[in-house]
């Protein structure tokens, strides 16, 4: 019997991943709906509406009904339609790439720093808005598709849903990936 639980555990996918897939698939099956995402950037939900009825055919059922992650995922469906395609390296992890093959840097992290003091705008009724952050990971996303780089959408969305946090985990996880130092190899210490 446990083990009947366990396979089925195993089996079902998180609604971060099943959402993902779904957008994948509508990248074959339904491009109405990738346009539509598409054209919605920087829109909530209830401002396009050729949008919404393909964004609740996609949503997972678990989090129908919840307006904070709603939004987030909206968010999500409209970025992923801006480059359609899936890498598997984080955001922090690309945007680290693109900056170390780069002379000046300073401009790469002006965007990452702004990046992380952006929030959602949330409106008095408890819901949220792109807002700041929306804009600015259109613009950071922009710079991956243009550097052939292309992210972890499961992972960020994950971390989206988690970037309100008080203590604010996602934006110190992002700045430790960013601006973490590369080990350099060593000579092995002189044993005298």
């Amino acid at each position: 019997m446990e083990k009947v639980k366990e396979n089925l555990q195993t089996t079902e996918q998180r609604p971060e991943e099943e959402f993902i897939n779904n957008l994948e698939q509508a990248i074959e099956t339904n491009r109405a709906a990738i346009a539509a995402f598409k054209r919605a950037i920087g829109c909530s939900i209830a401002e396009d509406t050729n949008a919404m009825k393909y964004f609740y055919q996609m949503l997972p059922y678990p989090v129908i009904g919840k307006r904070i992650q709603e939004e987030i995922y909206f968010l999500i469906a409209t970025l992923f339609a801006y480059t359609k395609r899936k890498g598997n390296i984080s955001l922090p992890d690309a945007l680290k790439k693109i900056k170390s093959s780069q002379k000046d840097t300073s401009s790469i992290e002006r965007r990452f720093s702004i990046l992380l003091d952006s929030n959602f705008e949330k409106d008095p009724f408890g819901s949220i808005r792109p807002g700041e952050l929306g804009n600015r990971l259109k613009g950071v996303i922009s710079i991956l598709k243009s550097n052939n780089e292309y992210i972890d959408w499961v992972s960020l969305l994950t971390d989206l849903l988690r970037w309100d946090h008080p203590d604010r985990i996602i934006q110190k996880k992002w700045a430790r990936i960013f601006y973490k130092k590369e080990k350099l190899p060593t000579d092995t210490p002189n044993q005298s």
